[in-house]
């Protein structure tokens, strides 16, 4: 009887939330954007591939266009007070924290041009899709341009 006990007892313990605990260094939160960051290049270089007939793989342009929306979501997140410079070694310029209402409405644009491929990719019209991921491009442009370091 105590056995039953004990095991439904640690039964009810399984089924408790559990409190996961990260370890959010300004280092690991660099860390983790650089990781956002790159992924989102790999996946502008593979839609810049299809929409510009480099390879012929038209069914893979919206996974690439959900997986750039996907990062998008909430990317403006990505960049809390204590991630900049002064605090920790970072790709990203003083800017993104002296004028967060411009970076958030640079994060904006990206999400809405990024969603708009996303639904133009579900479709045939690939000219409208490489069109569309030109105004993607323009937004990371324009957000690296105002917030980010020169890669010399």
């Amino acid at each position: 009887m105590t056995r039953r006990v004990l095991k439904s007892g640690a039964f009810v313990l399984l089924l408790l939330p559990v409190a996961v605990s990260a370890d959010d260094t300004p280092e690991n939160i660099v860390k983790y954007r650089a990781a956002v960051m790159s992924s989102m290049a790999k996946h502008m270089k593979s839609t810049s591939m299809v929409v510009g007939g480099k390879v012929s793989v038209p069914g893979e342009l919206e996974w690439h266009a959900a997986a750039l929306a996907g990062a998008g979501k909430n990317l403006g997140s990505l960049w809390p007070e204590g991630s900049g410079p002064g605090k920790v070694e970072s790709g990203s310029l003083e800017t993104v924290w002296t004028t967060p209402e411009e970076f958030q409405q640079a994060v904006k644009q990206y999400q809405v041009e990024t969603r708009a491929l996303l639904e133009l990719s579900k479709g045939s019209d690939m000219k409208a899709s490489a069109a569309q991921f030109k105004k993607v491009g323009a937004t990371c442009g324009g957000c690296h341009k105002a917030f980010r370091k020169d890669d010399d």
